[in-house]
């Protein structure tokens, strides 16, 4: 059986610096060049992989990644012990949140730990930090009996973890000064919907966030509004990143300063597909199908992570090769249901109430109840007019393509519903 550890104890400090090195060149690289690279990885990752019977099973001879067929949740769930390669590996376990079913338990080895961190790492050069020497602060949505709201994770450079559940106007006043105390922070990490709660704290606390020091707010996990990247930016004085991961697979894919979400092709292989299987096109909407390319203690190869997704054509401004991807969608099973049968993207509903409500929209969640009915809570500052809600089902029939309804409600509440972790979910589809 694989030894529990956790990921400060599997991450060398001196490795991870080589692996921010290579992840600084090669995010450069012409494409060819990441393509050899990647596919001595991925045949690599399949050698070790025979290790384990259930890949030893279901990797023929000869085999390339592609040719293997797609991994379910359902198939890691039962076939765990069956999944690990052969040898006592220092591993650590992680818990999916649930969002789509029953959480998942998986396993991550040191060295998909160290890619993952150090492709964390690489994001904060890409908005002007070093990658190494600052201190952070992030929202640990994880609650402890009797735990205060500020823990200090480690020392070098100093970490703090901040209890989601324990997030009080006192308590981020008491935190605030010794966070201040223990030299400020310059990095922030949190759940989208996390900083929300975290910015009307402070603003109750009577602190000021920006005497922290902030330089960049790191965000994702789920659907992020422009009306709260503009809250953190105002309240901690900083810039905003998105990243995009995985309990099972970290590091999947970081936002860069001009606003591209780069994948991290050194740390993972990421397809997006069609129904039928087959590549989708640039700019078409597919699955998202990931393999950890370092994982060799429990492989996860081509395994679907149910999100929806596609790539964006063109070059990104900041000059780096690494693939673009538009991510901003969810899970396949929250997408809305058109009367033709056909799924759409959830996001046309943030476009629309952003163009109705702008700043004054915090959070929501839609609930599609019926095939042409919709019911939207909004946590909303200010009035909601008849007038608001006539020109925002009008405008949901132009995206749908067909009538149907949308009850509007202020209920802030339920439009933060979502799950025990305190993760947003901003559409759910009961059809």
């Amino acid at each position: 059986m694989p030894s529990a550890g956790t990921a400060q104890s599997l991450t060398d400090r001196a490795a991870a610096e080589q692996k921010v090195a290579l992840l600084l060149e090669s995010e450069r690289w012409p494409l060819g060049a990441r393509d050899r690279w990647v596919a001595e990885r991925q045949e690599e990752l399949l050698q070790r992989a025979r290790e384990a019977p259930f890949w030893a099973e279901r990797i023929p001879s000869g085999a390339a990644l592609g040719d293997l067929p797609l991994l379910e949740r359902e198939e890691l769930r039962n076939e765990l012990d069956r999944m690990r390669t052969s040898g006592d590996h220092l591993v650590m376990t992680q818990r999916t949140s649930g969002s789509t079913g029953r959480p998942v338990v998986s396993e991550v080895g040191a060295e998909a730990l160290g890619y993952a961190s150090a492709a964390r790492l690489r994001q904060f050069t890409w908005f002007g930090l070093g990658p190494h020497e600052h201190p952070q602060a992030s929202i640990v949505p994880v609650s402890a009996a009797g735990d205060p709201l500020l823990s200090r994770l480690c020392d070098d450079p100093p970490r703090f973890g901040l209890n989601y559940f324990a997030l009080t106007p006192e308590n981020v006043a008491a935190a605030h000064r010794e966070l201040i105390e223990s030299g400020g922070v310059r990095v922030i990490g949190a759940n989208s919907s996390m900083y929300d709660h975290w910015v009307d704290a402070y603003a109750a606390s009577g602190a000021d966030a920006r005497e922290l020091g902030v330089e960049l707010a790191v965000m994702g996990s789920e659907m992020t509004l422009p009306a709260t990247r503009r809250r953190v930016a105002d309240a901690f004085g900083c810039s905003t990143g998105e990243m995009y991961g995985a309990h099972e697979i970290p590091g999947i894919a970081a936002e860069c300063a001009h606003g591209s979400l780069h994948v991290n092709e050194e740390v993972v292989s990421l397809e997006v597909l069609r129904g039928d299987g087959s590549p989708a096109a640039d700019g078409e909407l597919g699955e998202v199908v990931v393999t950890s390319l370092h994982n060799v203690e429990l492989p996860l190869l081509r395994y679907r992570l149910g999100d929806a997704a596609c790539f964006v054509r063109g070059e990104c401004g900041c000059g780096r090769t690494l693939r673009r991807l538009d991510i901003d969608v969810g899970h396949l099973e929250e997408m809305v249901l058109r009367p033709d049968g056909s799924l759409m993207h959830p996001r046309m509903f943030r476009s629309l109430y952003e163009d109705h409500f702008g700043a004054r929209l915090r959070a929501f969640h839609t609930v599609q109840a019926e095939p042409l009915g919709f019911v939207s809570y909004l946590d909303l500052d200010g009035p909601l007019t008849e007038e608001q809600v006539a020109a925002a089902e009008r405008a949901l029939c132009e995206y749908v393509g067909a009538a149907v309804t949308l009850e509007l409600a202020v209920d802030p509440e339920r439009a933060r519903g979502g799950l025990p972790s305190g993760k947003l979910r901003s559409f759910t589809r009961l059809v």
